[in-house]
C-alpha cells in the first residue's frame, strides 16, 4: 500500500490519551486504506480480520506507523459476546466491513 498523499491534521488527544479507533474489515481495500490514514494522522487503530496469520495483515503491519496498530481477529457473523474484546476501550468505531458470502441461489 502505497503513503497516504497528504498527511491528515494532528490528532487531538482525549482525556490526555490518543484515542482508540477500531477499523472492522482492516485487511479490505476500504479497511486498509482506512488505517493507513488514521496511523499516519497518529491515531491508535485497532483491526479487525478474519485471522491475524493471512498474509493480508503483512501488508498492513509493514505501514508507516504501525507500532499503533494491533490487529484482533474477528467474524462479522460472531455474536455480540465475542466482538466485545474488539470494542474494549475504542473512542470510535469506523465500521467499513461487509460480509462476503459465496454460493449460489441452489445452495438454499
Amino acid at each position: 500500500m502505497a503513503a497516504v498523499a497528504s498527511a491528515p491534521p494532528a490528532v487531538k488527544q482525549l482525556d490526555g490519551e490518543v484515542p482508540l479507533v477500531l477499523v472492522t474489515g482492516a485487511t479490505g481495500y476500504i479497511g486498509g486504506w482506512t488505517v493507513a490514514t488514521l496511523l499516519a494522522a497518529g491515531y491508535r487503530v485497532r483491526g479487525t480480520v478474519r485471522s491475524t496469520t493471512s498474509k493480508k495483515v503483512d501488508v498492513l503491519k509493514a505501514l508507516p506507523g504501525a507500532d499503533n496498530l494491533e490487529l484482533v481477529a474477528a467474524d462479522l457473523l460472531q455474536s455480540k459476546d465475542k466482538w466485545l474484546p474488539a470494542l474494549k476501550d475504542c473512542t470510535f468505531v469506523l465500521h467499513v466491513a461487509s460480509p462476503f458470502f459465496v454460493g449460489t441461489d441452489e445452495d438454499k
